[in-house]
């Protein structure tokens, strides 16, 4: 009788299951000979402890009655067996039917964290399910309503799976048709775990002696910074430095999202050393109108003063026009802004002028008097330079007293022998010059 199965469940075939933690499994067996003929029950291999009760034995309508208390049972597959033998004449027969008991323990659950949520993700949990019987409806419920999860595993042993869950309260209810007994587990997800950003900020340069800026105690989500010794060893609060003398600090920082400490960075103070700058224009004598180029050394960029007599030209290099006494002052400064000063003063300013008259040029290309000039000491405001053939023709001019003549005339190499210079000339300091002669090109 499939129907008063009691203490287990009838999953066909004279089997039943039970669960371990059940008192006693109960059921009937109705034996009826359709022909009426009398019937004999015989039953072996009773599991220990187990009580089958035979009413009307020997006639056509036996009834078997099976108590099996379950205390200290151990889990396990149990078989009797009961023969049926009629009395039919001429010939009886006999039949043997078995019924199994499978005794199980009820379902169990557990779980493992493989990679928790860091505040940052889902968490991602490994499942597993066992005991009961097969097959297992599995159903995962969040927060009391929710249902997250819910499928059927029909193959034999225990049940395995894996998912990513939010944080959140969770009850598994697990069941089996087949199985009297089902069993439900509460898990909770929560934040855990090393969050994966370390926090944002930028590391301090400083430079020696200055002033010290205060580190950072909160991260942008407004909670608490942690400050630890390159070493692993916590500090109680946020580092100390001076900037009294170049030198690099190390440290390592986390950052508190939620209930999980962040991973580490590295934090460096790094105090540099002030530059020395050295004005090295070198010139032994500066004369009114000079053209100076202003240099210096120590440091990474330059800025002159006073602004408005000192101009960028488009090499990059910084000139400035001698006109009177003057002090010039140069910032030089580091790519992280440490700054040192220099000065120069020019007052011993000559009043130079004075022309300087070559007799002779050899335009070889041997780099050595290649071309001819009149050369200027000092500054002129004006100045022209005119050579000229023996025929008297103009075969060179220019108003630039650092240009010379090439021997050349119209692209073509002029003949050697004796040529002759006109030069006019204005200094800055108020002489004229005008001069006349001759001279030669040699090859």
């Amino acid at each position: 009788n499939n129907n008063d199965v009691v203490g287990g469940k009838y999953a066909g075939d004279n089997i039943i299951y039970a669960c371990n933690d059940t008192k006693e499994v109960t059921f009937s067996i109705s034996a009826i000979d359709s022909n009426k003929d009398h019937v004999s029950v015989v039953a072996t291999n009773l599991p220990s402890g187990a009580i089958l009760n035979i009413l009307h034995n020997n006639t056509d309508t036996p009834d078997l009655s099976f108590r099996w208390p379950l205390a200290g049972v151990a889990n396990g597959t149990y078989s009797f067996y009961v023969d049926y033998t009629d009395d039919a004449c001429p010939i009886s027969s006999k039949q043997t039917v078995a019924y199994t008991i499978i005794v199980v323990s009820p379902f169990t659950f557990d779980y493992k964290v493989d990679f928790p949520t860091r505040c940052y993700n889902k968490a991602y949990l490994n499942l597993m399910v066992a005991n009961g019987a097969t097959p297992k409806d599995i159903t995962i419920t969040l927060n009391g309503n929710y249902k997250v999860k819910e499928f059927r595993d029909s193959s034999a042993g225990k049940t395995f799976f894996a998912d990513s869950f939010i944080v959140g309260n969770y009850r598994i209810d697990i069941s089996s048709p087949n199985l009297p007994c089902s069993s439900s587990y509460t898990f909770a997800v929560v934040d855990s775990g090393r969050y994966p950003f370390p926090p944002e900020y930028d590391n301090i340069n400083l430079c020696t002696n200055d002033n010290s800026v205060n580190i950072p105690i909160k991260s942008k989500f407004n909670t608490p910074i942690y400050w630890y010794n390159i070493d692993g060893t916590k500090l109680s609060s946020a580092p100390v430095y001076d900037t009294k003398m170049p030198k690099t600090y190390y440290y390592l920082v986390t950052q508190q999202v939620g209930a999980c400490e962040s991973i580490t960075d590295t934090f460096k103070i790094i105090i540099h050393k002030t530059p020395e700058v050295e004005i090295i224009n070198n010139k032994p004598v500066i004369c009114l109108g000079d053209n100076l180029l202003m240099q210096a050394k120590g440091a990474d960029t330059y800025e002159w003063l006073p602004a408005d007599k000192v101009a960028k030209a488009d090499d990059g290099n910084f000139y400035t026009k001698i006109m009177q006494p003057s002090t010039y002052q140069v910032l030089g400064r580091t790519f992280y802004g440490c700054i040192d000063t220099a000065s120069v003063t020019y007052n011993n300013i000559q009043q130079c002028c004075s022309y300087y008259y070559p007799s002779a040029f050899t335009p070889n290309n041997d780099g050595r008097n290649d071309g001819f000039r009149v050369s200027v000491f000092g500054n002129t405001s004006e100045y022209l330079l005119s050579i000229y053939n023996r025929w008297g023709e103009l075969v060179f001019t220019t108003n630039d007293a650092k240009k010379y003549w090439d021997g050349t005339y119209k692209g073509k190499t002029c003949d050697i022998g004796t040529y002759y210079y006109r030069v006019k000339g204005i200094c800055l300091t108020g002489p004229k010059e005008e001069q006349a002669g001759e001279f030669l090109l040699i090859r």
